[in-house]
């Protein structure tokens, strides 16, 4: 936040006063220990490296930083003196670093104050509401109620600021929005969670790391995914977000039966501005736009930024002649509307807007839009008007070149190879599972444990039924679970079960989650975590000693056991995807690596749950049941975040698809139509630089060009003869021999044709195709003499089409021959005008596709007479 308002400074002062206030009342009776001071100094110094790294929002708004979990603790065991101290110690390190940014002296002084404030109700009601007990079900619960308080009384304090500072409402104030309040939550609760630990036992804080490192990334990316929905310089919703809506309204018109429009709406003349006013101005009027479409349209529309300065409204149960009022609505009300670039400056602007609605116009997401933003373009041309659509019909693809096939947009996929040990290793994990599953069961029949293992199953089964998508794509779905931090926590509670509770989710899973029909899938599904679960039970029971759950030994063996089960689980899959497919195993374990952090971190997790639940028993484990439920919310908005940026990747690549095909089109039509021009002025050879084009492609289709290369040569057939713009039509038309002088300008149309379009970066190939169209295999050709290789192979390709057309087409100087003189005579120059290769290349294509494909009549012989081309 950079310079502050009046309204916001005054606020800032209230706040201080009372924080002050407050302080001094604290600080009246210190009453320190040494194990006082020590926690102190502990929060102090984390708080205040938390709080260098927010969460920040993309706008002028709140953040969300680590320094809660510390402040809130602190607020739990701290005498309220040091409650009231903690913030300023927390806080005052980072401000001295940015002091120099504006404003840094009211932010501190407003943080710091609202958080004393905070801390200090969170700190009295855990006193009052437990009592002196630490180590109870009473304490437990007010702390959570404590970390909810602290969370309500700074969103409202940072909230009131924003607003003031923004000038918009309290609700839209950054602070309500669920994100921040889920992030800020789980700040407050690990506070209390680490406040609880501080005060039944310290070490235990060493464990707690991993997880408030979890705890920030996912927030982070919670938050980012909520971010990723909006746009910045507006405040409204971006397009993902509004696409995402109208997918859902549709499906429910077409199931209820009732109708639904959209609304385009586009700032007309927004480069004026910016070039008059500069672009804050114009920024400004974007923003001012956002809110006034907010407050015309009605309270269940959706508006969204759909890009520069298009905005797009979604109308639910609504026609297109009530979509039509509306609109005009709208644009009545920007057309009336000053919009203030600067104080006491403003300035008048006007919208177009286009109407489509369902069913009438389109039913789907692709047409509806499309035809909006037409009906938009049309009330551009006359701007500051509303139009409804009229259905078109769909922008064609640019065409390939005549004669040339268009690629098949099916591939081929090889059929994959099955390893003849594909079975054996399918087996053996079978066999050695099963093994696992009933030692476990002998195991804990022994031991009598039930009653431990149970509720392990019960929870492992239940963590399977909520797995997070992580990833989906066609038939490719990548999810995660919560299954393994109950697996683990179990194999350090009762190693013996760890297998039983692993068994137990896959069954689930296999038969509730999957419902898979397969065999040989299901029963690997099954043996494969219990296996897993069994090697991570035997490598915690080989390493950890008779010492207690916070001994270093214990530690290594929880690492080692989590290693253990990913590395079975982990590796026996891809051993089985690498038989079963024929990839390489070092390729599979490279390309699907990246989940094994994640999982790592859970296992981490669920070790240290059982570790907690060996040092506190059920009380301790449900200190950490909202934290958890939070982190697996937050990991939903994380996967939310990662399908809306694949969605608007695709939806950009196919953005950029469709301008690149438009683009092609408007080329090809405009390349036509120049083609078109340059025969019209030649009367005589109507429609010949088609079939020269035709030709051309015909003949490097068969030797082999590609794709791309033939599309430069068709461009180049049509254009070869451009050059004779320059050229008098008295000349071109002459029906007499030519003059040396006039024969020399036609000869430079070649080269003309070649300056012009090699001003057209894009046409550099198809400008030397042209200027080479007239060179000769012995180099005795113009305008350069270039001979053999020197000359490209369009252009030599098209030297041999261009001359076919020549003689089977009436000239002024000479009558058209036939089809077999044609070819005798190009066959005759082979070597010396044409390339040998393209002649070759034009008898196979009249082979194939006979004379019928040249468009000429066979003619009689007639006298022969010197080519002239």
């Amino acid at each position: 936040m950079g310079r502050y308002t009046i309204g916001a400074r005054v606020w800032v002062g209230i706040t201080s006063g009372i924080a002050l206030l407050l302080a001094t009342w604290s600080l009246r009776d210190l009453g320190l220990t040494q194990s006082d001071l020590i926690a102190f100094a502990v929060l102090s110094i984390c708080g205040g490296i938390a709080h260098g790294f927010p969460i920040r929002s993309i706008f002028d708004g709140a953040s969300i930083r680590l320094t809660n979990v510390f402040i809130v603790a602190g607020a739990a065991v701290l005498p309220v003196g040091l409650v009231t101290l903690l913030p300023i110690a927390a806080i005052t390190p980072d401000t001295i670093i940015k002091r120099r940014n504006p404003g840094a002296l009211t932010r501190w002084s407003f943080n710091v104050s609202q958080t004393v404030i905070a801390s200090l109700a969170t700190s009295i009601f855990v006193r009052w509401a437990s009592g002196a007990a630490q180590d109870d079900l009473l304490y437990l619960g007010a702390l959570v109620v404590a970390a909810l308080l602290f969370s309500a009384v700074q969103a409202l304090m940072v909230g009131i600021v924003i607003s003031l500072n923004s000038r918009i409402p309290l609700r839209q104030a950054d602070t309500f929005t669920l994100p921040h309040l889920q992030g800020s939550v789980l700040m407050t609760m690990l506070g209390a969670l680490v406040g609880g630990l501080w005060a039944a036992r310290p070490v235990l804080l060493v464990l707690v790391l991993p997880l408030i490192l979890l705890a920030y990334f996912l927030s982070k990316t919670a938050h980012l995914s909520y971010l990723a929905q909006v746009d910045a310089k507006t405040g409204l919703h971006n397009y993902r977000h509004f696409e995402h809506h109208l997918e859902e309204e549709l499906r429910r018109s077409h199931r209820l039966g009732r109708p639904l429009s959209i609304l385009f709406f586009d700032l007309d003349l927004l480069r004026n501005v910016n070039n008059t006013h500069g672009h804050l101005a114009g920024d400004k009027v974007l923003l001012a736009l956002g809110r006034l479409l907010t407050q015309t349209l009605r309270k269940g529309d959706v508006i969204a930024r759909f890009g520069g300065e298009e905005f797009v409204a979604l109308l639910p149960g609504t026609d297109a002649e009530e979509a039509a009022h509306v609109a005009e609505r709208v644009r009545q009300a920007v057309a009336e509307h000053p919009f203030e670039i600067e104080p006491g400056r403003v300035i008048h602007c006007t919208i177009s807007a286009g109407v489509a609605a369902c069913p009438d116009d389109a039913t789907d997401v692709a047409g509806l839009i499309k035809q909006a933003d037409l009906a938009m373009y049309r009330a551009k041309q006359t701007r500051n008007a509303v139009c409804r659509v009229r259905v078109l019909p769909p922008v064609p693809r640019v065409n390939m070149p005549p004669g040339q096939m268009a690629e098949s947009p099916v591939k081929r996929v090889a059929t994959p190879i099955r390893s003849a040990l594909a079975p054996v290793a399918l087996w053996v994990t079978v066999g050695a599972g099963l093994a696992v599953a009933l030692a476990s069961l002998l195991l804990v029949w022994r031991a009598n444990a039930w009653l431990t293992v149970l509720p392990f199953m019960g929870l492992a089964g239940a963590a399977e039924c909520i797995r997070e998508r992580v990833f989906e794509s066609g038939h490719e779905k990548i999810t995660m679970s919560f299954t393994i931090a109950v697996t683990m926590a179990a194999v350090t509670v009762v190693p013996a079960g760890a297998p039983l509770a692993s068994l137990t989710a896959a069954l689930v899973h296999v038969f509730f989650v999957q419902h898979q029909r397969q065999v040989e899938k299901s029963v690997f599904n099954l043996a494969n975590p219990t296996l897993a679960a069994g090697a991570a039970a035997l490598t915690f029971s080989a390493i950890r000693t008779t010492a207690g759950p916070i001994s270093p030994a214990y530690i290594a063996a929880a690492i080692a056991a989590v290693i253990a089960f990913h590395v079975v689980n982990f590796g026996l899959i891809n051993v089985m995807i690498s038989l079963h497919t024929g990839r390489r195993l070092r390729t599979l374990i490279s390309d699907s690596g990246w989940y094994t952090p994640t999982k790592l971190f859970l296992g981490l997790t669920g070790a240290f749950l059982g570790s907690v639940y060996a040092v506190h028993g059920p009380v301790g484990v449900v200190m950490f049941v909202v934290p958890l439920v939070i982190l697996r919310h937050s990991a939903g908005l994380y996967v939310k975040r990662t399908e809306s940026a694949i969605a608007q990747l695709k939806s950009a690549k196919e953005e950029v698809e469709q301008a690149h095909f438009k683009k092609e089109e408007t080329l090809r039509q405009l390349i036509e139509t120049v083609a078109k021009i340059v025969d019209a002025r030649d009367s005589a050879v109507l429609g010949h630089s088609q079939r020269v084009a035709r030709y051309s492609v015909a003949m490097a289709q068969e030797m082999g060009l590609t794709p791309g290369e033939l599309a430069v040569i068709h461009t180049a057939g049509l254009l070869h003869d451009m050059g004779k713009i320059a050229v008098p039509e008295a000349i071109l038309n002459k029906p007499d021999r030519l003059t040396p002088e006039e024969y020399r300008l036609v000869k430079e149309h070649a080269a003309v044709g070649e300056r012009i379009l090699s001003e057209v970066a894009p046409l550099g190939d198809v400008a030397r195709i042209v200027g080479e169209h007239h060179e000769r295999w012995d180099g005795t050709g113009y305008p350069r003499g270039r001979a053999a290789g020197e000359i490209s192979l369009g252009g030599r390709i098209m030297s041999v089409a261009d001359t076919l057309d020549t003689i089977l087409s009436d000239r002024p100087y000479a009558r058209a021959r036939d089809f077999d003189w044609a070819l005798h005579e190009i066959d005759r120059c082979a070597g010396t005008q044409f390339d040998p290769e393209a002649v070759k290349a034009l008898h196979r294509l009249v082979a194939e596709r006979g004379p019928e494909f040249f468009g000429q009549p066979t003619r009689p012989a007639a006298k022969t007479e010197e080519l002239v081309s």
